[in-house]
């Protein structure tokens, strides 16, 4: 999914470029399956580091997300998460999570939640302990989440499916038209 293009360029790309305008500089992307290619595509990126999945055929996303906050325990104060299937995410929508200084901060589009997260750091020892179900969602369902209204459509898109991942190119493009 990481490598599907929108407007000549792949979705990660987008992404990078968007945490990057908000002042992240170290961005971990955890590959799995073509994990040499989208290393290849991300060698050129400053503070972007890839860690590969080596089980992720037998294992689900949240094994992946733990390699991911294994990376920076300890490294930092707070981190975004968001898979890479939801890359339509605005940067006043990453603005307006860096405003908030809570455990866990969610931004909420007309009643419905999406990605990316805003996670503290102290979280990370119990979100590597747990095991149960639901991945990062079971695990987060313990910590109490600060919800933030935003006008941002995008945090609620993924590319699960064909039809999906052209909803949401076709949202992408526009609103990159629209800013130029």
């Amino acid at each position: 999914k990481a490598l599907k293009e929108i407007s000549g360029k792949p979705i990660i790309l987008h992404m990078i470029e968007k945490f990057k305008e908000v002042g992240v500089s170290q961005i971990i992307v955890v590959t799995g399956n073509c994990s040499e290619q989208l290393e290849a595509v991300l060698q050129e990126e400053k503070g972007v580091t890839a860690i590969k999945n080596e089980h992720f055929a037998h294992s689900d996303m949240f094994a992946s997300a733990k390699l991911g906050m294994k990376a920076i325990k300890g490294k930092c104060e707070r981190f975004f998460f968001t898979p890479v299937d939801s890359p339509a995410f605005s940067t006043q929508t990453l603005e307006a999570l860096l405003e908030m200084n809570e455990e866990v901060v969610k931004p909420v589009y007309k009643g419905r939640g999406g990605h990316p997260l805003l996670l503290q750091e102290a979280l990370i020892e119990n979100l590597l302990a747990y095991n149960g179900e639901n991945g990062m969602k079971g695990a987060l369902k313990v910590h109490p989440f600060i919800a933030i209204l935003v006008h941002d459509e995008g945090i609620t898109f993924n590319t699960n499916t064909p039809e999906e991942f052209e909803k949401m190119r076709l949202y992408m493009e526009d609103r990159a038209y629209i800013k130029g």
